[in-house]
């Protein structure tokens, strides 16, 4: 039997009493991603009761082990103190990426995030210098609104008084920050109790609420017609001046292609548009020999290029793959094959993309 390698959801202890509270969260779980072997026929993930309740499907970006303990997020009093957020800034080259970091916790989470992304809020002197906030200074969240999965947030005036340059990056900082709760897939903006119509200084249309189907960071393959287009989001590579490394979401416009899975590899192995600053995950010799999807399930059949010197697969370029494709289908199980032969090397990936200590 093929040994196959899979992404699961294991529960650490403390689920049970976090959850019960904020299940809601896609972001805010104790959970461990670990990659694990079925190493023959009679050894299943799923043989026992005890295994097949930890079984689920990940959450949007929980794509590995956390690193949390309970001290980290309870008080001696067994209240939540901080939770683990993922908040949207602009890096030195322009793009908007997703930041985590700790920060209290208080009733109405979700616009204790957007107060975290404003300049000049309780964070902007602790972020690394890379990094700045995209919602003007001064902006008051002065409401929030979730219902049937969408999100009427009402900012004060100030919300404004962004760069021209900036229009677009302040939409998907904040569309992108609020959809990553599972009980958002859609934001209305209002400013002062009004609902805008499109955006003052470039004009942006604002008749339709906004999804992550906008895209982030998006850019254009040469030679399409924009209307033989779809949009796949890649992750991609960068480096902080200190020497560390994050992921930037690209959204890409590529010919409409016919399997979604090939199509994200193929763009993964093209690598980023240049001039971008981003970096690559893979060499552009690495070839897909071919990709399945069946349900939950993709596997992955690629040649033996994507194997370092260590004849092993980076953590970059697993972490990317999964990234991307987690994004672009609703696969939450990953079967690696190299040549026609499993993966066996079991992978940890970090439980929150771009974690940053304040």
């Amino acid at each position: 039997m093929t040994k196959l390698v899979y992404i699961v959801v294991q529960n650490l202890d403390g689920e049970e009493k976090y959850m019960n509270h904020y299940k809601w969260l896609k972001q805010v779980t104790f959970v461990s991603l670990l990659v694990l072997l079925a190493m023959t026929a009679g050894c299943s993930l799923w043989d026992s009761a005890e295994e097949s309740k930890l079984i689920d499907p990940p959450p949007n970006d929980m794509m590995a082990s956390l690193e949390l303990n309970d001290d980290q997020l309870y008080s001696d009093e067994g209240t939540i103190e901080n939770l683990p957020m993922s908040l949207y800034f602009k890096d030195q080259y322009g793009y908007v990426v997703p930041v985590t970091m700790n920060i209290p916790y208080v009733e109405g989470i979700a616009k204790q995030k957007l107060r975290y992304m404003v300049e000049d809020g309780p964070i902007s002197e602790k972020l690394p210098y890379d990094f700045t906030p995209v919602i003007p200074s001064g902006t008051e969240i002065l409401g929030l609104n979730i219902e049937n999965q969408l999100a009427i947030v009402d900012f004060s005036e100030d919300f404004l008084n962004y760069e021209m340059n900036d229009e677009r990056k302040l939409l998907e900082a904040v569309t992108w920050a609020l959809t990553d709760f599972p009980t958002v897939d859609q934001v209305i903006i209002n400013v002062n109790g009004e609902t805008l119509k499109k955006m003052p200084a470039q004009g942006i249309p604002l008749h339709e609420p906004l999804s992550r189907k906008m895209g982030i960071n998006i850019e254009k393959s040469e030679g399409v017609p924009l209307s033989q287009t779809s949009a796949v989001t890649l992750y991609f590579l960068n480096r902080t001046n200190d020497s560390q490394n994050y992921y930037v979401p690209v959204t890409r416009l590529i010919q409409n292609p016919d399997d979604i899975v090939e199509a994200t590899l193929s763009e993964l192995i093209k690598g980023p548009l240049q001039p971008s600053g981003l970096n690559s995950v893979m060499i552009p010799s690495v070839e897909i020999i071919n990709t399945d999807q069946s349900e939950d399930l993709i596997t992955l059949n690629l040649s033996d290029h994507i194997l370092g010197m260590d004849q092993m697969v980076s953590e970059e370029s697993l972490e990317s793959i999964i990234l991307s494709l987690t994004e672009n289908t609703d696969a939450t199980r990953f079967q690696f094959l190299i040549n026609d032969e499993s993966y066996n090397t079991p992978v940890t990936i970090p439980a929150h993309m771009n974690m940053f200590e304040m």
